[in-house]
């Protein structure tokens, strides 16, 4: 069935006013951003999954109990919170903020105070001022000991300087800006803190994490703080009424069924404070089941030949928790879609709609499929294609091998912070987004072989225009060598790519249109080529990285006595969501070396600053993967 009578059916159907009213309620359920509204929220898409007509409706539980781990990923112990409030008791009296108000202002897993609130001095911790002394050696500073620390440092780093110091909290009047090119911070822009651990590359907080509180102040909070502390003394008064404890996250889902067992796979993530991120993709994906049910049940669109699956939960622990715990369901998927931060027009929000494809270790067809379907339906100036990012795409970790591009605003000047909310999403805009999703899944659950000989060409076509383009480039500004190596590596993606197509119909006819022009494309760059990807040489090294853990790293699990050594080993980087450390691992199939993985790694990044040999030393000392002699 053609991409374009697929899209003409869905862009009628889906409703971007519908989507609004439902990011509308699962904005009132996750702004709260506790676990028992979680639940609320995990309920009410349950509900509406059903309303949209999809089958095996359920909701799956995984531990968050801050031991239990997916993959390399430490789940987070529930929280929640009936309360908060922050107030200023001397040298005057001042209330700044109330979670009951603004629940924004405060950090999400903040300790609970004693019932009638905790008292301290407010210290300034900013870069610029020296009162505190070196509050970033490892050595714990007594003069911030019982303290509430302040600054505009980010949350979670002031989480971790309280912790490393005793103190009892941290106020934080950060911005929390995604993009370096966004416009002037509005003066009451309160940012999110959603991460609250001890740890430098730490996200949740687990059972290995320090409790303390933490609120956020935006801009003009922050000045009036500062003006009171040149004067003297501060001191604070804290009172949050929360707990922490063992509980689960649920992990919602519901099936179109098809005529194979095979699935194509949407999700979105739950659980975070905003409309744009992320009620707006999971809005995307509630309205996408009911529409192509609607187009189904009416004999508008045929029953898909695969089955589609609909799936919210938490951001990476959501999947993460489904591949490793049921590794059967996850090998049934062939294709995934990711929706993060959909909704809000580009003048609202400063960013584009971008298409991300997948890791170039895992090149496919379902990167030019969702291309196309976006230049078929979306303004040119509303959208870009984007380098390769983490987050969700973690199933398309060639260990998982669910291929899966995603669609999001991320660079957004609402991101994490008070000012995301339903008003800014536009109808117009989630319905053309939505549309674009809804096609894609569509168009890979039915494809047969007229889709997929027209991919193939698509995906070939692409890949010629890419070799074109580097030979254009390189043109008297590279040598040789250099120029045959792009050549090749793009000539190796590309055919990696046409490779997945034929997956999409395992028939003869597809195979030949799909090895005919694997030929014509292997014959595009010369066979010299391939002889200049050989690292020989000495000092090459040939050490092969054989992975032990799927689906990236966070770390998590290093004891605090080795986390210098793993800052020092990244580069400072995080690896949960450093797309170069993240691909670097990808790339680690059992076979390259490690002088291999980096000369990928330089044509995927073009220039890369990740020294390999000493970060894949490092995870072979700490058990993360194994080294072997090439």
């Amino acid at each position: 069935m053609r991409i374009e009578d697929i899209l003409t059916q869905v862009a009628a159907r889906f409703s971007g006013e519908r989507a609004r009213e439902l990011v509308e309620e699962l904005w009132a359920r996750d702004r709260w951003f506790d676990f028992a509204h979680f639940r609320r929220s995990a309920s009410y898409a349950v509900e509406k999954m059903a309303e949209a007509g999809l089958g095996q409706v359920q909701i799956i539980s995984f531990a968050a109990d801050g031991r239990t781990a997916y993959g390399d990923w430490v789940a987070p112990l529930a929280w929640d919170v009936a309360s908060a409030e922050l107030q200023i008791r001397s040298p005057q009296p001042l209330a700044l903020c109330s979670y009951v108000d603004l629940p924004v202002s405060l950090a999400m897993w903040s300790a609970a105070t004693p019932p009638e609130g905790a008292e301290a001095e407010v210290v300034l911790v900013d870069d610029a001022d020296a009162a505190a002394g070196p509050i970033d050696t490892i050595a714990p500073d007594p003069r911030l000991r019982g303290k509430i620390l302040f600054g505009s440092r980010s949350g979670p780093e002031l989480k971790r300087l309280a912790a490393q110091h005793g103190a009892l909290g941290a106020i934080s009047d950060h911005h929390a800006a995604y993009g370096a090119s966004q416009p002037p911070r509005p003066p009451d822009k309160v940012s999110w803190i959603n991460a609250w651990s001890d740890h430098p590359f730490g996200w949740p907080f687990t059972r290995a994490d320090t409790p303390a509180f933490g609120f956020s102040l935006s801009e003009r909070q922050g000045q009036g703080l500062r003006e009171l502390l040149k004067g003297g003394p501060v001191r604070a008064w804290a009172r949050v009424d929360a707990q922490h404890y063992d509980g689960t996250f649920d992990f919602v889902t519901g099936l179109i069924p098809g005529q194979q067992p095979e699935e194509v796979l949407v999700f979105a993530h739950l659980y975070e404070q905003g409309a744009q991120d992320n009620a707006g993709g999971c809005a995307a994906v509630l309205e996408a089941a009911r529409c192509l049910c609607h187009l189904i049940e009416q004999g508008r669109l045929p029953q898909p030949r695969l089955s589609i699956r609909f799936v919210l939960s938490w951001e990476i622990y959501g999947l993460l928790a489904y591949a490793t715990t049921r590794p059967a369901e996850m090998r049934r998927i062939v294709a995934g879609l990711n929706l993060d931060s959909l909704g809000v027009p580009p003048q609202r929000c400063h960013a584009l709609l971008e298409v991300h494809p997948n890791p170039q270790a895992q090149a496919s067809y379902t990167d030019t499929l969702c291309e196309r379907i976006a230049q078929k339906h979306l303004p040119a100036s509303t959208w870009r294609r984007a380098p390769f990012d983490t987050t969700d795409a973690v199933i398309a970790d060639p260990t998982i091998g669910v291929p899966t591009p995603w669609l999001g605003e991320m660079i957004s000047s609402l991101w994490h912070s008070s000012l995301d909310t339903p008003e800014k999403i536009d109808p117009a805009t989630i319905g053309r987004e939505g549309a674009v999703a809804a096609t894609y899944l569509y168009a890979v659950a039915q494809a047969g072989a007229p889709e997929a000989a027209w991919l193939a060409k698509e995906v070939y076509r692409d890949a010629m225009t890419q070799l074109q383009k580097a030979v254009a480039a390189g043109e008297g500004a590279e040598g040789p060598d250099r120029q045959a190596r792009r050549q090749h590596y793009l000539r190796d993606r590309g055919l990696q790519a046409l490779a997945s197509c034929a997956a999409l119909d395992p028939t003869p006819e597809t195979a030949g249109i799909v090895r005919a022009l694997h030929e014509q494309l292997a014959d595009a760059t010369s066979p010299a080529a391939a002889q200049t990807l050989s690292p020989a040489g000495a000092g090459a090294d040939n050490r092969v990285p054989v992975r032990r853990i799927k689906g990236g790293l966070s770390l998590g699990g290093l004891p605090q006595a080795d986390w210098p050594e793993a800052v020092a080993a990244t580069g400072g980087e995080n690896p949960r969501w450093s797309a170069a450390l993240c691909s670097a691992l990808y790339w680690a199939d059992g076979r390259r070396s490690i002088a291999e993985i980096q000369q990928l790694m330089a044509q995927e990044f073009e220039t890369s600053r990740v020294d390999l040999e000493r970060y894949f030393t490092f995870l072979a000392r700490h058990g993360y993967i194994e080294l072997r002699r090439g």
